[in-house]
Formats: C-alpha cells, structure tokens, sequence
C-alpha cells in the first residue's frame, strides 16, 4: 500500500530529523514509535541502530548498550 510505505517514510524521517539536529531522546522516543506502529518495516533494523545510539549520546549508556544488545540478538541471524 503507497500510503503505507509514504506514512512509514515519513515518520522514520521526523526521526532521523531529530537525531540530525542532536536531539537525541526525541529521537530515541521518534524511533522506538516507528518500531512499535511499524512491527514488520523492513527498516527497523535501522530504527533499533538509531535507538542505540541516540540513547549512547544522549549519555544513557546503560540503556543504549541494552539497545545495542537487542539488535544483534534480533537480527544477526
């Protein structure tokens, strides 16, 4: 569905807008929003990478290395 796909476009965008302009915990909130309305997007790969390292810059190390953690358990099969 092209709506779909437009909708899943723009809302992985506003995130990477955020993570650009270094504001990382709206970026992290952006993302895990994406994962969470988008469960199957072939891109939330990216989203949980982005999440990771918002979370690092944003000086929560705890929560970006789990972040970290649960992208390789998820996808380096």
């Amino acid at each position: 569905d092209a709506e779909k796909k437009y909708t899943q476009d723009a809302q992985l965008r506003m995130a990477d807008s955020y993570y650009s302009a270094k504001m990382y915990r709206e970026a992290s909130a952006a993302y895990r929003n994406y994962i969470k309305a988008n469960p199957a997007a072939v891109n939330n790969d990216y989203a949980l990478y982005q999440v990771a390292n918002a979370e690092y810059r944003s000086n929560d190390d705890k929560e970006g290395i789990a972040r970290f953690m649960e992208l390789i358990n998820r996808y380096s099969k």
